[in-house]
């Protein structure tokens, strides 16, 4: 379906700015009460602005926490292989994230084949790289020269794909499908799985060896990738977080030209490897 036939999203359904707080937060708010002696009701206007913030994104959560999403990436997978991952979390509906859905050297990933054989094996597929890919067109959607996932997130279109994938995932085991083989190097993850990850959506990515790996294991990387791993008191949770997803995000967005090569990241081939263990 396509924007055009979506209602357009109010404000209210659109992707919350705020980023859920991880696990660290607890830690800090902990980590204040024990250094300033107070707790409570004499809390100081960190700690209360920190429980404020976490208990406002929790009730977020509500109601929709038990909705879950896989992502997947084809990488150079025969389409057998492909399947049998799909089969082994039980994934029943492809939602295909691809700016262009189609491939050079894998031609069993071109949408048309793809939906045949999805097809065959009672596999929906459904294409959403117009609403939810992660090449953008248009010059004010990049940043010096690097696709602006921020930006991008706050647009009607991404909304309504957000939405329909939020409603699909209701009646479907849905899985988010793009190219790149690790989700850290793709916009599955660090752009339409934030959002997910922030609406209470439980997204969970599919690996090569049939491993999952949760958006929340996710964060803790793009943390510890960027040095922002530590306890900061000076700094909100949520900025860490940002800025993390920001700084993995001008390292392997799409660079305005699909033939700019992209920079060999030490940390990211390590924090593969060991995904694959």
């Amino acid at each position: 379906m396509s924007v055009s036939g979506c209602a357009v999203p109010s404000l209210q359904c659109r992707t919350p700015a705020t980023l859920r707080l991880t696990v660290s937060c607890s830690y800090e708010v902990q980590a204040l009460e024990r250094r300033s002696g107070i707790g409570g009701q004499n809390a100081t206007p960190i700690v209360r602005k920190l429980r404020l913030e976490k208990a406002q994104l929790a009730k977020k959560e509500i109601g929709s926490s038990t909705l879950q999403v896989f992502t997947i990436g084809h990488s150079m997978l025969s389409y057998e292989s492909f399947f049998a991952l799909l089969k082994l979390h039980g994934v029943n509906a492809i939602a295909d994230v691809r700016t262009s859905p189609f491939s050079r050297h894998f031609p069993h990933f071109n949408k048309e084949n793809l939906q045949r054989e999805l097809g065959g094996d009672r596999v929906k597929y459904v294409f959403l790289g117009q609403e939810l890919g992660g090449r953008p067109k248009s010059k004010q959607f990049f940043c010096e020269g690097v696709a602006d996932y921020e930006r991008m997130a706050r647009t009607e279109e991404f909304a309504c794909g957000i939405d329909r994938v939020v409603e699909g995932a209701k009646s479907y085991r849905i899985a988010l499908m793009c190219s790149e083989q690790n989700p850290l190097d793709c916009h599955r993850c660090l752009l339409v799985g934030r959002a997910l990850h922030e609406k209470g959506v439980k997204v969970q990515h599919i690996l090569g060896n049939g491993h999952l790996l949760d958006q929340d294991r996710i964060e803790a990387r793009l943390l510890d990738m960027a040095g922002k791993a530590d306890v900061d008191l000076f700094e909100v949770p949520s900025k860490r977080l940002a800025a993390a997803y920001r700084n993995r995000a001008q390292k392997v967005a799409f660079s305005g030209s699909q033939f700019a090569p992209k920079n060999v990241d030490v940390r990211s081939l390590r924090s593969w490897l060991s995904l694959q263990r």
